[in-house]
């Protein structure tokens, strides 16, 4: 499952893009769009604008991708009328805001424990947080698709890379799943049942993702809100960063998860009562091999341990 996880939040993902800082620019999504004749030009074809490809290319429904990448505080104001929402998306939530009127929803996060709330909606007034994606089906975001193709025929096209068929999807009691990478953004397609296998229908899940913090700056803002008087979530994770740089760690981003502040134990040797609980994202095999590493940060001091989670 953790496997489906880095791919549903991008590698889905996603994940060197943590930490606590907020995204710098405001501005939409621009998608890169290859010529389709394996040169190294590219054009840039900002959603809405008239889309020629092709007929052997993947063509999308670019009216609904238009507030891809855009904040969230800008599209509520002007759509009032979006409600946050829970979504199943096979092991993991995908939290979207949705109107009835549409035939799509914007992504916040996908996420298996962090629930929309009061936090979450400060962060999105008060941080870049941004809109990540579209939950929307097959018919809407692919417009040359036919009834009865299957993913491996449809999908083969210039252009999309790392595709793959989910090999456990039957345990999960779906028809079909699969996904992968096209313009910068990460896609999931599947169906619940299993009736079928391996043939798309229009009405199936379309999940399509781009990286962004949004987890990462709301998960900050709870901990900097309900646990006030440290030295807050992006010092925490900068003391980490320094004192992995001091030991000859890799460099990487680092996430601090809600409720991350937890009792120092003896073994910390660290002067505070309690720490920030400081994670790095490394790849998986880095991981393995530092023994999945983690990093207490003093609430307080600052002062930084090193803690392996993994024995020998």
């Amino acid at each position: 499952m953790k496997r489906l996880l880095f791919f549903l939040l991008a590698g889905m993902l996603i994940v060197a893009f943590a930490g606590c800082h907020p995204r710098d620019s405001g501005e939409p999504l621009n998608i890169v769009i290859g010529t389709g004749d394996n040169s190294s030009e590219t054009e840039i074809l900002t959603p809405g604008e008239e889309d020629d490809a092709p007929p052997n290319e993947l063509r999308l429904n670019r009216e609904i991708l238009e507030n891809v990448g855009k904040p969230f505080s800008d599209i509520l104001r002007d759509e009032p009328n979006l409600k946050p929402r829970e979504f199943g998306c096979v092991d993991a939530g995908a939290i979207c805001f949705t109107d009835s009127s549409k035939t799509y929803s914007y992504v916040l996060l996908l996420t298996q424990y962090l629930e929309y709330d009061e936090y979450a909606a400060e962060a999105i007034e008060k941080f870049d947080v941004i809109c990540g994606g579209i939950y929307t089906t097959v018919g809407e975001i692919f417009p040359d698709f036919k009834e009865g193709d299957s993913p491996e025929t449809f999908f083969d096209k210039p252009g999309v890379e790392n595709f793959r068929m989910w090999e456990f999807y039957e345990d999960y009691g779906l028809a079909y799943g699969a996904g992968f990478a096209f313009e910068g953004m990460s896609f999931s397609v599947w169906r619940d049942g299993v009736d079928s296998p391996g043939v798309m229908t229009a009405g199936d899940i379309a999940l399509l993702e781009i990286p962004t913090d949004n987890e990462e700056i709301i998960n900050a803002h709870y901990n900097d809100t309900v646990y006030p008087g440290g030295i807050g979530c992006e010092e925490a994770i900068n003391r980490a960063k320094a004192y992995r740089s001091s030991q000859g760690g890799s460099d990487c981003g680092f996430s601090i998860f809600r409720g991350g502040i937890v009792p120092v134990r003896e073994e910390m040797v660290l002067s505070d009562e309690n720490a920030y609980f400081v994670r790095p994202i490394l790849d998986w095999d880095t991981d393995m091999a530092e023994k999945n590493p983690v990093y207490y940060v003093g609430f307080f001091s600052g002062e930084v341990c090193m803690w392996q989670m993994l024995s020998d």
